[in-house]
């Protein structure tokens, strides 16, 4: 009986094991939106992180959050990054 049992939970798991092996080696996980604006107006809020901060959607939720300004004003090397108790979390 034991045999049995074992016989039958081999091939219940070599035939998950093949079944695996059979299956696509990538997964490709994509979304989209679309933005109604022209890439001209978008891009010096992308560019520059004090004005990124106008359109951050999470800001709102720790009026207390503090900011803090690296690098370059815009452009590549422009950091920011934030301190909150509240809902932003911490990051730095």
């Amino acid at each position: 009986m034991l045999t049995k049992l074992l016989s039958v939970l081999a091939l219940g798991l070599g035939g998950f094991l093949i079944y695996v092996a059979l299956e696509p080696a990538a997964c490709t996980i994509s979304r989209e939106i679309l933005i109604k604006a022209s890439p001209e107006s978008l891009f010096p809020h992308i560019n520059n992180s004090k004005k990124m901060n106008a359109w951050m959607p999470w800001q709102d939720s720790d009026p207390g959050v503090k900011m803090q300004y690296s690098g370059p004003e815009e452009g590549v090397g422009a950091k920011s990054s934030w301190e909150s108790s509240g809902k932003m979390g911490l990051h730095g």
